[in-house]
């Protein structure tokens, strides 16, 4: 998080992506039972929330292209990035409630453990958490990654940006 954000009258508290889903009771199911969130609420059979650890996602019953969710797949275009702290532990839970992990628990190289999972729909949440402080460096391709206090903004554990989304 800047410092310069959290000294201005105004500034972001939250942001919920909004996934379009085919069944609303089924996409509740999912990110209740397997992914551990819990419902904030449902308006009719049309849209509703969910959250773990005060962060959420809505859900809208709405149509979709299939063609475009399977170009997202096969590409690792993500839908959602969580950064997390215990992803060690996270990682054990959610396979034990039986999530579908697209792919499994991995470094990266650019300084985070993180696994992929896929939800009914085909929305692709990575979960990831930063294992080093990222200074300025180049990467492959030549990106490079800090912010202004040199942080990585990946939310790291310990942070003020890092709220906990698993225990």
């Amino acid at each position: 998080m800047s410092t310069v954000a959290s000294r201005r009258p105004t500034h972001v508290t939250g942001i919920a992506p909004q996934f379009l889903v085919d069944n609303l009771g089924r996409a509740i199911a999912y990110y209740r039972d397997k992914l551990g969130f819990e419902l904030d609420f449902k308006d009719q059979s049309f849209y509703a929330a969910v959250t773990r650890d005060g962060f959420g996602i809505h859900l809208k019953c709405a149509p979709k292209l299939a063609a475009d969710r399977e170009h997202r797949k096969q590409n690792e275009h993500l839908d959602a990035y969580i950064a997390v702290c215990g992803i060690r532990r996270l990682f054990s839970e959610l396979k034990m409630r039986g999530a579908q992990v697209l792919k499994p628990l991995e470094q990266r190289p650019w300084a985070c453990l993180d696994f992929y999972v896929e939800d009914t729909d085909g929305y692709i949440l990575c979960f990831s958490e930063q294992q080093a402080p990222i200074s300025f460096h180049k990467l492959a391709g030549g990106a490079r990654f800090r912010d202004q206090r040199g942080n990585s903004g990946l939310g790291r554990c310990g942070s003020p940006t890092a709220r906990l989304l698993s225990q």
